[in-house]
């Protein structure tokens, strides 16, 4: 599993809905509040590909719950799956996550304040 690192950016350290320094400075000269000593912050953006997202036991779960709903008690170990099997199931459908589902969010970590100076500010206006 890859985990791909970007940095991100906010006004808040709530939304870091910015990916890059000159976007959360616009944003600031926009609403008026671009000065120096203003705080933003950086923040790691962790992307994790789809395959992270899927529990094989949920699958399996699922299906005896179905498989309950029609046969009832009788179907009561179903699905019986070794342990290989399941684990090559489970690697042949993250493979296919990956490969075919983009995932468009990320997780913010390691948020750290970064105070606005006038130099920060001259080179935006440049």
């Amino acid at each position: 599993m890859t985990t791909e690192v970007d940095k991100c950016y906010s006004t808040n350290n709530e939304q870091f809905d910015h990916s890059d320094l000159s976007d959360v400075l616009t944003e600031l000269d926009d609403d008026g509040r671009l000065e120096p000593g203003v705080v933003i912050y950086e923040a790691d953006a962790f992307k994790r590909p789809a395959g992270f997202f899927f529990d094989i036991d949920m699958l399996f779960e699922n299906m005896g719950e179905s498989a309950h709903d029609a046969g009832g008690e009788y179907a009561d170990d179903f699905p019986d799956v070794s342990e290989g099997a399941r684990a090559e199931l489970e690697d042949i459908i993250k493979n296919w996550l990956d490969r075919n589902v983009e995932v468009r969010f990320y997780s913010v970590r390691n948020a750290r304040p970064i105070e606005v100076t006038a130099a920060m500010i001259a080179e935006h206006r440049a």
